[in-house]
């Protein structure tokens, strides 16, 4: 519920006005304060303010303003709004003046107090974005560098980095690629880490590319720009050599996909701090992994590691480390580092998508007396994965879903894998993956071009200027925790609006209502197109999941091309709701026998389906 609260400017002598300026001024229940306000770089909000009508009653004989400012706009209004700026420094943006008397501008809390002491100004309200439904973000492939929405979310701009900062990423083993800058690669569970093969360094699992893409993806005129463009990497093993699996591939050169163990990743994080010990330079540390029964817990063996590496001392920096909150939907404590402390160095990243809502599983039914879903992370070959992980363990959130970066596409055949890194082979390819595999990369991207530009010396004094960086979405998580991201693009601070996510599924089978098929991701997407073939008269079905709406749901219509191609509202669909639709041709409207559907929901415009039924 909102209220409208008038908080009358009671400063101004009322002997000097014939009327009180009054603050116009919203307060949320239940809400973010403040989501949707317009700022500057400098974080000053944009208002409108509105002047009283006879305020420019003193300039209406004088000739038109050289102002350049619109000539349509009346003449009296441009010098009263010329007059206000110039007596209070501001830079109207835009002005009114045949509708209502008013101009935008940013304004300090100096500036507005001053207007609202102005006989001349009526009331002063906050200019805010009215947003179409559809994504925040979007990628950007019109420069030469490929700007996922990602990164125009959360650091946008292609400054190189200064090389002063080193980024240590805890996987697979990253492979050779044009686009990163791979500085040393080491495997520290095994013997003699920096003197092996250099093909035990390289994993056949290209999921470390992808990860050290957001990272650091060089801005280099093609393929795909990171968080911090060029940053230095060291790609660190986490792989147990004591596996028989983890053995180089005879005939693609790379370290066969294997078991990552407790005690390995702990020789990981113990190399790390050994190495930030004896350099004396503070670390950044990217885990795109996860447990189970709480192995990350402080308490514990690898936790305690993690919290050691991390911890800046008075004689030992630290490494910020980000770490992704996992992607099974279930709370985040049993599957990563708990528990949650603001100064230790360390952050849980939960994965969000690019309408700022929360990744999380869609068009869910009960079949055979189970609930199935379709999962919120797709990854087509690679497999579906319920959502993001949540829960008070998860420091922030960052970009998750459909998220371009480098990526090896050489097929092969070494055992789950059917894409290989090879060792010897430079690569220039890329691909779309999505996962809180991705969110934690765009912390410790962050963190990096944030510690290269502040000359940040800790860990604490890392996690300090990426708090401080935060946004903060209207969203809310499974647990009903609020959502936020660090960002350099907006001011730190500022509350967003998220917006609705929809999704429109349509499946082919010939069920009534209230049976459910089980959807698979053929059968969803944004402006997705199927043909069936059923006999006339049968059901097929139709869902909409939304994210992000009111309790109620969405409006969803449909359109039948071949009639009169007039919207008709279908219904207001709540999630996970089916409606089971038939098809039988009005032979007196056309003789076609097939019928062509379009649905669509004002929810999200980005949301439609194009359903053609033949028999």
């Amino acid at each position: 519920m909102k209220i409208l609260c008038l908080a009358v400017a009671l400063a101004i002598p009322l002997a000097l006005s014939s009327a009180i300026a009054v603050e116009i001024v919203e307060s949320t229940t239940g809400a973010v304060e403040n989501a949707g306000l317009i700022r500057n770089a400098n974080g000053d909000v944009r208002y409108i303010v509105s002047l009283n009508e006879d305020a420019g009653r003193v300039y209406r004989n004088l000739p038109d303003p050289q102002d350049g400012r619109n000539v349509w706009h009346k003449s009296a209004t441009r010098y009263l709004v010329d007059e206000l700026a110039r007596a209070h420094a501001v830079t109207p943006v835009s002005m009114t003046s045949w509708s209502g008397t008013t101009f935008t501008a940013h304004l300090n809390m100096r500036q507005r107090r001053d207007l609202l002491a102005d006989p001349r100004v009526a009331s002063i309200g906050e200019d805010r974005a009215i947003e179409f439904s559809a994504p925040i973000w979007q990628d950007d492939a019109t420069a030469s560098d490929f700007y996922t929405w990602g990164k125009n979310a959360i650091s946008s701009g292609a400054p190189t980095s200064n090389h002063t900062r080193t980024v240590y990423l805890l996987d697979a083993g990253i492979g050779e690629y044009a686009d990163l800058n791979v500085v040393e690669r080491v495997w520290p569970a095994n013997a003699n880490a920096r003197l092996q093969s250099p093909a035990q360094l390289v994993g056949c699992y290209p999921h470390p590319a992808h990860v050290a893409g957001i990272i650091g993806a060089r801005s280099n005129g093609s393929g795909v720009i990171g968080m911090d463009p060029d940053v230095q990497l060291v790609s660190v093993t986490i792989y147990d050599p004591t596996d028989s699996n983890v053995v180089v591939d005879p005939t693609y050169h790379c370290l066969r996909h294997g078991l990552v163990s407790v005690s390995s990743t702990m020789a990981a994080f113990d190399w790390v701090k050994m190495r930030v010990e004896k350099t004396a330079e503070v670390g950044i540390v990217n885990v795109s992994s996860n447990g189970i029964d709480n192995i990350y817990a402080k308490t514990a063996p690898l936790g305690a590691a993690m919290y050691n590496t991390a911890k800046s001392t008075a004689t030992y920096p630290g490494a910020f480390i980000a770490q992704s909150a996992g992607n099974g939907f279930v709370d985040a404590c049993d599957k990563a580092y708990n528990p949650r402390n603001s100064t230790d160095g360390i952050m849980v990243v939960g994965g969000m998508d690019s309408y700022g809502q929360a990744a999380q599983p869609m068009h869910c039914g009960v079949v055979s007396g189970a609930i199935q879903c379709l999962g919120g992370f797709r990854n087509a070959d690679l497999g579906n994965q319920p959502g993001s992980n949540y829960g008070s363990c998860v420091d922030t959130w960052a970009p998750s879903t459909r998220i371009y970066s480098t990526f090896a596409t050489a097929a092969c055949a070494v055992g789950i894998l059917t894409q290989c890194q090879t060792y010897g082979t430079v690569q220039n390819t890329y691909r779309y993956l999505s996962g809180t595999s991705m969110s934690a990369p765009h912390v410790a991207g962050l963190a990096a071009r944030l510690a290269e530009a502040g000359n940040l010396a800790t860990s604490a004094a890392i996690e300090s200027a990426v708090r401080d960086r935060r946004v903060f979405l209207d969203s809310v998580e499974q647990s009903g925790q609020g959502l936020n991201f660090p960002s350099r693009v907006y001011a730190a601070g500022t509350s967003l609006a998220s917006h609705v996510r929809a999704e429109l599924a349509v499946t082919p089978q010939n069920l009534s209502i209230p049976n459910f098929h089980a959807v698979t991701a053929g059968d969803v997407g944004a402006s997705i197109t199927r043909t069936f073939s059923l006999p006339h008269g049968t059901y097929w079905q139709l869902s909409l999941d939304t994210v992000g709406a009111s309790v109620g749901g969405c409006d969803v219509y449909s359109t039948l091309v071949q009639s009169v191609p007039t919207s008709v509202l279908l219904g207001t669909q709540p999630r996970n709701a089916w409606l089971g639709l038939s098809w039988a041709p009005p032979t007196s409207v056309f003789t076609g026998v097939y019928g062509l559907f379009q649905f669509s929901t004002p929810c999200d415009t980005s949301a439609t389906a194009a359903v053609t039924i033949q028999p």
